[in-house]
């Protein structure tokens, strides 16, 4: 009896020894772990109002997180960027008789035209998908209201898109094919923002990096959940990886970008300055508005279509990229083809890491595809990349606010997140990309 127990002991030793690293179970002690600390910086970043791109207060929160990064003794820098917003004035529709003071328009200010022509195509809310996408010419002014998605148009390559009210949009259904002109006024304003970059080195010589990213900014509310949630696991993570330098086999960079909500701005000016070392870079995954109650959604579907060339150099036209694609009181939206670019590819080794991760942890993660946050700009540029959301709450409103957020859900995010860079750094050879 004690022979076969010496026996047994044995075994479970060994068992422990050749399924240890990246497979270990969730609850062990090792696992990610949320403090007091995250709730904390959702409530500070919340409390300086809204960070809109380029103000006062996203600096502000900007410099918060650069101290908090250099606290954990990490080479912290900043890195400053340009851009021009456009600031609407007025909008007016002439088509008919009637002349109209759009909600919202959908035109391109940067190509000094203040004037758009074209034949007016009345789209009504009810209208079947279908029926939109058999739309075929593309020099077509389309009036219509929401709900209609606004990206669905763009991608008919229109030249404006004017949404009204509906009760004035029935009033003109009788105007579909009506020559119509669409006039703006307004000025561009030169902006500054920053991305905070904090580089954790291995203790093994390695150029090799994963980038981990949260955006820094708000639109039109505190953003406690869109996206101080992502900064607060951002920073958690930042701290949890720092304490085990011994087991890093790639170079960590943490990144908080400035200017998301206005078109990704801060991540596609990183792309556009560090094309060279993206070439290093394996995996971006990026953390965006992780505070809800609801669904687990990641980034895990993809192909290979309109992969960059030379990876780092990315497919987004230059000129566009310092081109801010909205404004803060919803008037305007950029409508330009690179408005709608987009691209995903999530090999097959980042796809079962995610799926293993949510096995191990025993959460359950919805596969997404083409999620709208920075990690789309890294893509762009051919790095394989990748985004985190849970949802539930209510995003560019005065209501996304710290008591809205669900902490257990950011433990799960930052869970995730390490889980799959655990994987990732613990294959200990190149992941293909």
């Amino acid at each position: 009896m004690i022979r076969t127990k010496k026996i047994m002991w044995i075994a479970i030793i060994f068992f422990a020894f050749v399924t240890g690293g990246y497979t270990c179970t969730a609850n062990q002690k090792t696992e990610f772990e949320i403090t007091k600390r995250a709730s904390q910086t959702i409530q500070h970043l919340a409390d300086l109002g809204m960070r809109h791109a380029g103000t006062e207060n996203e600096t502000k929160a900007l410099e918060y997180i650069k101290k908090r990064l250099e606290e954990l003794g990490m080479e912290t820098i900043e890195e400053p960027f340009m851009f021009d917003q456009f600031t609407l004035k007025e909008a007016k529709l002439q088509i008919g008789e009637a002349s109209i003071d759009p909600t919202l328009v959908g035109i391109n200010p940067y190509n000094g035209r203040s004037t758009v022509e074209g034949d007016a195509i009345v789209i009504k809310p009810s209208t079947p998908r279908e029926e939109i996408f058999k739309i075929k010419d593309e020099n077509k002014i389309f009036l219509t209201s929401k709900p209609v998605n606004f990206f669905q148009l763009a991608y008919l390559k229109p030249k404006a898109i004017v949404f009204v009210d509906v009760k004035e949009l029935e009033s003109l259904i009788h105007e579909t094919g009506s020559p119509a002109l669409l006039s703006v006024d307004g000025e561009i304003q030169h902006m500054r923002s920053t991305n905070v970059v904090a580089t954790l080195f291995p203790k093994t010589d390695t150029e090799k990096e994963v980038i981990l990213s949260a955006h820094v900014d708000s639109y039109n509310g505190p953003g406690a959940d869109d996206n101080a949630s992502g900064v607060a696991v951002l920073l958690e993570l930042a701290e949890y990886f720092s304490k085990r330098k011994k087991d890093l086999t790639y170079r960590l960079k943490f990144i908080a970008f400035g200017s998301e909500e206005v078109g990704m701005l801060g991540s596609k000016a990183y792309v556009a300055k560090h094309q060279e070392e993206l070439k290093n870079c394996e995996l971006v995954f990026n953390i965006d508005t992780v505070g809800g109650n609801e669904g687990i959604y990641v980034e895990m579907r993809g192909d290979k279509k309109n992969r960059a060339e030379v990876k780092g150099k990315s497919l987004f036209p230059e000129e566009m990229v310092s081109k801010a694609g909205r404004d803060f009181g919803e008037k305007w939206i950029l409508l330009h083809p690179s408005q709608v670019m987009y691209n995903a590819w999530i090999p097959e080794w980042l796809r079962a890491a995610i799926e293993e991760s949510g096995k191990e942890l025993g959460y359950e993660i919805n596969p997404s595809y083409m999620m709208g946050s920075d990690h789309r700009s890294f893509a762009l540029a051919g790095i394989t990349s990748t985004g985190i959301s849970i949802t539930g709450n209510k995003h560019h409103s005065p209501e996304d606010t710290p008591e809205k957020i669900n902490t257990e859900s950011l433990q799960k995010a930052g869970r995730i997140v390490s889980r799959v860079i655990e994987k990732i750094m613990s294959a200990k050879k190149e992941a293909p990309n």
